[in-house]
């Protein structure tokens, strides 16, 4: 659940370090460019020691944990760190799911996210939503493990992970009401409950029209858009529902797409930077028409609630 950590420390000691940063396999050590001594770390490599950011720590191995991060940092210091009252500056919880579908198949569900957003990212592996505070990034960890050299054998297959990242200490603190690292641990079993509630929210479909009940429902919107010059909402809707490659698709070729674009009010910055990320995408994803939203969100919130553990071989907690 509880994955990478990221903590502003206060300790005197920290002073007298003569070289920065101090990169160990289970933590790094930096000073930002105001000061501050910055740690960043990851429980769930903590937890198969210096592994992959697989397993999910439990509330009943975190303290077994962190005492593993204690001794690492007294190792490599030569000074116990106070990480109780250390300011959490990030922190990002994470669900695996073992899914029915391939990843690529939720980018029409993934397309009806909305949240005040200054980045989008995705690719045939990836598909990631962020701003100055935070983000949700949503991968097919099988294959990202892969790239980084880790063994995936015996692991399955569609195994995608689910992971929101509170990346300023404001977020964190409004968030979950906590600003040190003793006050996380405290609240650490009711980060599930905080993590459920928010995707349930992020999926919950409602800035789509009530119509818009299953995939060919929305690919109708095209020609109803096309019938309708200016109607700008509906191609709104469709393309966020739809994603920038499946609206590509429909619409047969980039010249209609640019043409469609300035017709409901883009300029030609936005018509070129939609144009660009479309010939980045996917072009050859193929939905059932009759796979629903709904049905795909519901896989999805059912996945989350269940979970994919994993636990190392060579973990001793």
């Amino acid at each position: 659940m509880l994955d990478t950590v990221v903590l502003s420390l206060f300790d005197e000691g920290l002073k007298d370090i003569a070289k920065l940063p101090v990169i160990r396999p289970l933590f790094k050590l930096r000073r930002n460019r105001n000061g501050f001594y910055i740690l960043s770390f990851s429980l769930s490599s903590l937890m198969s020691r210096g592994g992959p950011n697989l397993p999910s720590v439990k509330g009943s191995d975190v303290q077994s944990v962190v005492d593993i991060l204690k001794g690492a940092l007294f190792e490599a210091l030569g000074f116990a760190v106070d990480l109780n009252r250390a300011a959490v500056y990030r922190c990002d919880l994470f669900r695996d799911i073992v899914a029915p579908r391939k990843f690529y198949e939720y980018r029409p569900l993934y397309e009806t996210i909305s949240f005040a957003r200054l980045g989008i990212q995705h690719y045939p592996t990836t598909y990631g939503l962020k701003n100055t505070l935070w983000g949700l990034f949503i991968y097919d960890k099988r294959e990202e493990m892969s790239k980084k050299g880790y063994k995936t054998e015996g692991l399955p297959d569609n195994l995608i992970r689910y992971e929101l990242r509170l990346m300023r200490g404001m977020k964190v603190r409004r968030e979950l009401g906590i600003s040190t690292f003793g006050e996380l641990m405290a609240i650490f079993d009711s980060l599930p409950g905080y993590y459920e509630t928010k995707l349930s929210r992020l999926f919950s479909l409602s800035s789509l029209p009530e119509a818009c009940t299953s995939i060919s429902d929305i690919e109708g919107m095209v020609s109803k858009s096309v019938s309708s010059p200016g109607d700008y909402h509906a191609l709104h809707n469709m393309v966020m529902a739809l994603g920038m490659v499946c609206f590509y698709q429909k619409a047969g070729s980039m010249d209609l797409v640019r043409v469609l674009l300035k017709s409901y009010g883009f300029d030609s910055k936005q018509v070129y930077r939609f144009c660009q990320d479309v010939t980045k995408s996917l072009k050859n994803i193929d939905m059932e028409a009759n796979v629903s939203l709904e049905l795909l969100r519901k896989e999805v919130l059912q996945g989350l609630q269940k979970g994919f553990d994993w636990f190392p071989e060579t973990a001793d907690i």
